[in-house]
């Protein structure tokens, strides 16, 4: 769900003080957008944001991902692009629901089960929250996967996270006529999936007791990559040989 950027409105409650320095020096930009996102959810959503942080830019495309923890129960999770010192930023919301929510009708394609209270940790609650921000979008998610595998992918049988385990799994069925062998798909896949795991966003968060992991099946063969492995995949440290020799399971 998007949301225009913020705007005040003559009624606004009063938006947070700015958060006070942390003993870590961190850089300006995360400081401005975790000011700014204070503003926007007491503003726009009209609640007290409770615990929020927000992540660096990153990098390639300046993204920044910020988390709010409301009341212990309701995260809210809000992406906006880096503001470039100038502490405008455009929010829009990915996520915003109870941890305790009950879900409803399963689709046949995706694993969810009632997410699980994170009692004190924004950061596994974020992480939470994201894993669900998964699952209702994997019907879309699907249709993209067969769609841009042009024939190579015939059947997704399983797509989601399961947040009792902390893991994303990814099932599908090749065309035996069109697809690569089954380790080769596998680490495109990975490669493909790895954004998750990327410096910055929920996945990666600091101080996530939670520890979000791959699993990967191809054409029946198991690919189980742990959070370590996942950040050196995201991180570009190791190749596909050496991926496959630590991930393949059967």
């Amino acid at each position: 769900m998007a949301l225009a950027p913020a705007t005040v409105p003559a009624t606004a409650a009063t938006p947070p003080t700015a958060p006070e320095p942390d003993s870590e020096p961190e850089a300006p930009e995360r400081r401005l957008a975790e000011f700014s996102f204070a503003m926007f959810v007491t503003i726009e959503l009209e609640v007290d944001p409770g615990e929020f942080s927000c992540s660096e830019p990153e990098a390639e495309d300046n993204e920044i991902t910020c988390f709010a923890l409301v009341d212990g129960n309701r995260v809210i999770v809000a992406v906006t692009s880096s503001s470039g010192g100038s502490g405008v930023f455009d929010w829009q919301v990915v996520s915003d629901h109870p941890l305790t929510a009950s879900p409803s009708s399963t689709p046949t394609s995706t694993t969810v089960a009632p997410i699980p209270v994170a009692n004190t940790n924004l950061s596994d609650s974020a992480m939470l929250s994201y894993g669900e921000t998964l699952n209702r979008g994997a019907d879309q998610f699907i249709d993209d996967l067969v769609d841009s595998a042009e024939g190579t992918v015939t059947v997704v049988n399983l797509y989601g996270w399961d947040p009792a385990t902390a893991t994303l799994t990814l099932d599908v069925t090749l065309d035996p006529a069109q697809g690569p062998d089954p380790d080769r798909a596998a680490w495109i896949m990975a490669q493909f999936l790895k954004a998750h795991w990327l410096r910055g966003q929920p996945f990666r968060l600091d101080g996530a007791t939670l520890r979000p992991a791959l699993e990967l099946v191809v054409n029946a063969t198991r690919y189980s990559s742990d959070l370590d492995l996942m950040i050196r995949v995201a991180d570009q440290l190791i190749t596909n040989t050496d991926w496959v020799a630590a991930a393949r399971q059967t």
